[in-house]
Order: C-alpha cells, then sequence, then structure tokens
C-alpha cells in the first residue's frame, strides 16, 4: 500500500482498502478485520478476513496507476471538475503551478472544452488554449455535477484494449518485493490474496473491466500468493460492477466470483 509522506493512510488509500475488504469479506462471508494501522507494527498486509473466530484469508491492496495521477493529488482542489488529457512527455511541474489559473480562466470565458486552440476563434481563448498547450494539456472537458472537484489523469492509444495488458500489469504487481514480502509472511493455512485496483488513469487496464464480453489471459502468480483480485477503481473507490478474482492453484484463470 502507498503511504502519504506523514505516515498515515491516506484518505484514497484507506478507501481502496474498506473497499477491497467489504467485496472480499462479502465474499467469504465474513468480516474484514484491518491489520495494518497507524500506530501498529510495520510491514503488515491490509487485513484479515475472519468468519467467527477463524481468520480465513490475509489480503494485501495495491493498485495500478500512471504516475502522474499520483503527483497530481495535492492541487485537486485548485480545479473545478476536468477530464483533462495530459502530454506523456512533459513535466508535472509546470502543469501543477499553471494548469489552475488557465483552465479557470477559461471556463469564466464560457469554454466547456477545447482539443487545440486552431479550432478557437477568439485570439483570448486560443491564447488561453495555447498557453493549456505549452505546458502539456492537450485537451480539457468540462464535468457536471462532481463533487469535490478532482483532476483524473487518463492514458489512451493504440493499446488501450489489448487484453494482455491487464495480465501483465497485475503479473507486475505481484512480483513487487513489498506485496512478496507481506503476504510472504501470513501463517501456514490462511489464504494470501492480493487485491489490484485498477485506477482510471491506467486506462488500458482498466477499460478492459468495463467490458463484460473481454477476457483476460490467464496469470501466473509466485508462490507467495494464492488469490489476485483486479476491479476497476472508480473515483470513489466503491465496489465496482465488475471484478475478476484468479486462483493459482486453478491455473490462473480468471473467473467472476
Amino acid at each position: 500500500m502507498v503511504r502519504c509522506h506523514h505516515g498515515h493512510v491516506g484518505v484514497v488509500e484507506k478507501a481502496m482498502e474498506e473497499a477491497a475488504g467489504d467485496i472480499v469479506s462479502s465474499h467469504f462471508g465474513g468480516v474484514a478485520v484491518p491489520r495494518d494501522v497507524p500506530g501498529g507494527p510495520p510491514g503488515l498486509h491490509d487485513f484479515d478476513v475472519r468468519v467467527g473466530s477463524t481468520t480465513v484469508a490475509s489480503v494485501e491492496v495495491t493498485s495500478i496507476q500512471v504516475g502522474k495521477a499520483r503527483a497530481t493529488q495535492s492541487w485537486f482542489t485548485k480545479l473545478r471538475d476536468r477530464d483533462i488529457g495530459l502530454s506523456s512527455q512533459r513535466s508535472m511541474a509546470p502543469i501543477t503551478k499553471a494548469a489552475a489559473e488557465i483552465l479557470n480562466s477559461l471556463e469564466r470565458l464560457g469554454v466547456m472544452a477545447f482539443m487545440g486552440a486552431g479550432e478557437q476563434t477568439d485570439p483570448h481563448i486560443q491564447t488561453l488554449v495555447g498557453q493549456a498547450n505549452q505546458i502539456g494539456i492537450v485537451s480539457a472537458f468540462m464535468m457536471s455535477q462532481a463533487s469535490p472537484p478532482r483532476l483524473y489523469c487518463g492514458g489512451f492509444g493504440s493499446n488501450a484494449f489489448r487484453p494482455e495488458a491487464a495480465t501483465d500489469a497485475v503479473e507486475s504487481e505481484a512480483q513487487k518485493p513489498d506485496n512478496l514480502r507481506k503476504l510472504g509472511c501470513v501463517a501456514a493455512g490462511i489464504e494470501r490474496h492480493l487485491f489490484v485496483w485498477a485506477h482510471h488513469s491506467a486506462w488500458e487496464v482498466a477499460s478492459l473491466l468495463l467490458d463484460s464480453r473481454t477476457t483476460l489471459p490467464v496469470i501466473s502468480l509466485p508462490i507467495e500468493i494464492d488469490i489476485v483480485w483486479l476491479a476497476p477503481g472508480v473515483p470513489s473507490w466503491t465496489r465496482p460492477e465488475r471484478v475478476l478474482r484468479a486462483e493459482r492453484a486453478s491455473g490462473g484463470r480468471w473467473t467472476i466470483p
């Protein structure tokens, strides 16, 4: 689990853990009991699932998301809610410094969406859109009825709908040393679960989970992980409509629990 710099679980991370806990505990008909808590021993997995007095599973929660999505969390509240396309070749520093002023100025001028400066006829709007392009914002669209305001960073391109992209991404998360260490320490006889959220910024993965017709390739799991879960992460990290699950003992085939 990624932690905030001050050492406590952040709001987003806590929501991820709670939603995962609800999903996994419901599957067992049990309750989720947090283990990795402020003031507790370091290096523990996120929660256990107990049925009665018996611990049946230990779960670590993680997410697949574009780094820029993490980097923008500190300035979400500076903007009204927008779907913003960012150039993958640009640094976040100039964007975080200037984007709020530019985009809010465009909103005050009545610009609800743009894809480039060339489509604008007003010279002032052309200048502002050009400034947005220069710092790496290639498009922006207003999103209605959103509270609280957020910035969502998303990737798109020719590889957006490769089913193997999801399996590859989850395998990478499963092999991370921190996840292996935490689940590798779980007592014998308790199932070891890795719950992976596919953040909407990692669109090449999250988009695959939104189409029920998509079949993902089987996954190869390390010996430290018995079962992996995969779900599309939404802004509130609530229970999604589609969740997938794969067991190492069953050959890593994805199923709907």
